[in-house]
């Protein structure tokens, strides 16, 4: 933008205010300092907040990779350890039984781990295959509540499910998928409740009568659980995270499921949100 005699009287001119300037001089330093000082200041700050960014995600990915190493380890120490013990009397039929009761549970949860991360892996590589098929609406919410009720009554707590009556019956979609987000809502709802409620409301959004298009299938997940503080609450759906660090201690998991769940959403045509208060749900 100026002559490098220009810039470099410039630079001198900082520390020497006796410098005098042409006319012409002072309008391209003037421009300068209008024009170009500005756009390098607003590049820099661009680009620390990217590096910010960066340095943040490096660091979720640490925590990440720390968190889904001792994922992956607990449920295999307990499958290596539990299938010596069986082994060691064959006869004994309880201790049998507790045994593959223990590996069952800890194979379903590295099966459950290891899914999580291929699904992030292809949705970030943009080979998520998703299939618009006529879905039975109904017997979807059916089966996935069946199921999550029976883990809620496991822990104490009440379940609700609320159904539009105006549901309906088909709708075009993947049941995969529904099933899995709706699947990992509840199953956090139930994970991070101590006492109260679990709930899930299902009822059909209709802007207009004469566009089917426009219709949104409106669900949502209540619970009365431990809540999220509100300086965590905008990072929940973000990948590798979790509200904090304790609570993958005390809850663990990897802080994929949400994050999943979400894009899994947006790729279907939708979203998630959330709205929450700590102590409350």
């Amino acid at each position: 933008l100026t002559p490098r005699n220009s810039f470099d009287m410039y630079l001198q001119s900082v520390a020497d205010e006796s410098v005098e300037w042409t006319e012409d001089d002072q309008l391209i330093i003037e421009g300068f300092d209008h024009l170009f000082i500005p756009y390098a200041l607003s590049l820099k700050a661009s680009l620390d907040k990217q590096i910010s960014k960066l340095e943040e995600l490096d660091k979720a990915k640490d925590q990440f990779l720390a968190s889904i190493s001792h994922e992956l380890r607990s449920p295999l120490n307990s499958i290596v350890g539990w299938t010596d013990l069986a082994l060691m009397d064959i006869r004994n039929v309880d201790r049998m039984s507790d045994a593959l009761g223990v590996i069952k549970r800890a194979a379903s949860t590295q099966a459950a781990l290891i899914n999580d991360i291929l699904d992030i892996s292809k949705i970030e590589a943009g080979k998520i295959k998703i299939e618009q098929a006529p879905v039975d609406l109904l017997q979807v919410l059916d089966d996935v509540v069946s199921l999550q009720r029976v883990y809620c009554q496991r822990k104490g707590l009440e379940f609700h499910y609320l159904k539009d009556p105006d549901l309906p019956h088909v709708i075009k979609g993947d049941i995969t998928r529904i099933s899995q987000i709706l699947h990992n809502l509840l199953s956090n709802a139930i994970k991070f409740t101590h006492k109260g409620t679990v709930t899930i409301s299902a009822k059909l959004k209709q802007p207009s009568q004469d566009t089917v298009s426009e219709n949104h299938l409106v669900i949502a997940v209540k619970d009365t659980g431990i809540g999220i503080e509100p300086d965590r609450l905008e990072h929940i759906f973000d990948k590798f995270t979790q509200s904090d660090s304790s609570i993958t201690r005390k809850y663990g998991g990897t802080g994929l499921g949400l994050a999943i769940a979400k894009q899994l959403a947006q790729i279907l045509g939708g979203d998630i949100k959330v709205v929450s208060k700590v102590g409350e749900g």
